[in-house]
């Protein structure tokens, strides 16, 4: 009964140290899906302001033109 009792702890032993690994694992994908979220995040803002940019340069370059007729 002690072997069996030993070899049930080493068992024991060994899957928590898989859950601990894949704890860690799951951990690092939530931050790496986080970061991505974030840097979409950014990107759409980027997107935004460039856009309007471009549209308000659009506008001077007609404003622009018009100014020298």
């Amino acid at each position: 009964i002690e072997g069996e009792l030993h070899e049930l702890e080493e068992y024991v032993e060994h899957h928590k140290k898989e859950i601990w690994e894949w704890k860690k694992k799951e951990s690092e994908w939530i931050k790496t899906e986080n970061q991505l979220q974030g840097a979409k995040g950014i990107i759409d803002e980027l997107s935004s302001r460039l856009v309007k940019a471009f549209a308000e340069i659009a506008l001077l370059e007609k404003k622009l033109a018009e100014l020298k007729k």
